[in-house]
């Protein structure tokens, strides 16, 4: 029998052990991950947690957390944005 540690190695083994394919193996560890996490979120069952108000007022701050980060972003990078869509064409002045 099989443990999941020994599935792991030999998973793990399989993908790394090649050399000079690195990035064949990293698109096939991606396909293997994105297949395993499809399984896992396709096969759970409903939980049927309680969410008290405090949880929804932790994703309203993730939000505004989110909107802030991004509007300091647009503000530093916002000299080279203007730049990019006013580039000259070629024999413009």
């Amino acid at each position: 029998m099989l443990y999941i540690n020994d599935d792991f190695d030999k998973i793990y083994l399989s993908l790394f052990s090649k050399k000079g394919n690195l990035m064949k193996n990293l698109k096939k560890f991606r396909t293997v991950f994105i297949i395993a996490a499809a399984l896992i979120f396709i096969t759970t069952i409903p939980a049927h947690a309680y969410l008290d108000p405090g949880t929804f007022s932790y994703f309203i701050q993730i939000l505004v957390a989110g909107l802030v980060g991004l509007s300091v972003t647009i503000k530093l990078y916002w000299n080279n944005i203007v730049a990019f869509f006013k580039r000259k064409k070629n024999g413009e002045n």
